[in-house]
């Protein structure tokens, strides 16, 4: 079970989320060139076993990427599990939304200053786009499923004749 390859020549950071099957894990470190296998560091935390449901016993992080939020990561103690939140923000095409307001958690347990920005296009009449690239195609398997978690919060008192309404399209598709 492929998590990834390394190359120490830049500064790597790879998360994998592993469903355990006993209470022991094995990690190898397969010599793929000249050099000697090395480690820094291997981190273990237990999450929920609801939170990530997948078909596989392993997912790899691509990204996790806060809206909203202008400078810095977020992570533990704001994240109870110490994920890696990092921020994207578009300052031509998008406005920065924030709130004081709490947001109601869900079993993601998500943090509450992720979930109190958000983003929307300047000019309202358009739509949000965000591009996000998988990986270089010759590193992923043309097999390989993705699973995009997406979380919403309202941000703003609507009035009571107000809904937002949106559709989310994914390469173009509903």
């Amino acid at each position: 079970n492929l998590w990834t390859k390394v190359d120490t020549s830049e500064k790597i950071f790879t998360e994998v989320i592993h469903v355990m099957r006993s209470n022991s894990l094995k990690v190898c470190l397969v010599k793929t060139g000249p050099t000697t296998p090395m480690i820094n560091v291997l981190e273990l935390r237990p999450l929920r076993t609801d939170m990530y449901v997948t078909k596989s016993k392993s997912l790899r992080l691509l990204g996790r990427i806060c809206f909203g939020i202008l400078i810095g990561n977020i992570r533990y103690p704001d994240d109870v599990y110490d994920r890696v939140w990092s921020p994207l923000f578009s300052k031509d095409e998008w406005v920065s939304l924030n709130t004081t307001l709490n947001i109601k958690s869900s079993s993601y347990h998500l943090p509450q200053r992720v979930m109190a920005s958000a983003v929307t296009p300047q000019n309202v009449s358009r739509s949000l786009n965000i591009s996000l690239r998988t990986g270089s195609p010759t590193r992923e398997s043309p097999t390989t499923e993705f699973y995009l978690y997406m979380h919403f919060a309202e941000l703003q008192t609507l009035k009571a004749s107000e809904t937002r309404k949106f559709k989310i399209l994914i390469d173009g598709q509903m």
